[in-house]
């Protein structure tokens, strides 16, 4: 069940990273979600930033606790 939180926290940071950055450079010929999903330059932004942070919490959830502690 980790593995699978770990993989998917992945792919929604390159999701939203690449969405952003994607958007920045005024190219829409990529494979980004948020792009498909709103046409709103506003929307876009703010979904591709709600991405990363669920993609960070995933991953801080995932994070081995036992190692960390040392």
């Amino acid at each position: 069940m980790r593995f699978a939180l770990g993989i998917f926290g992945i792919l929604c940071l390159i999701q939203g990273i690449g969405g952003l950055v994607q958007r920045q450079v005024n190219d829409y010929h990529g494979w980004y979600v948020m792009l498909y999903l709103f046409d709103d330059g506003t929307a876009q932004v703010v979904g591709s930033v709600a991405v990363i942070v669920l993609g960070v919490v995933l991953l801080y959830l995932t994070r081995d606790k036992k190692n960390a502690a040392s």
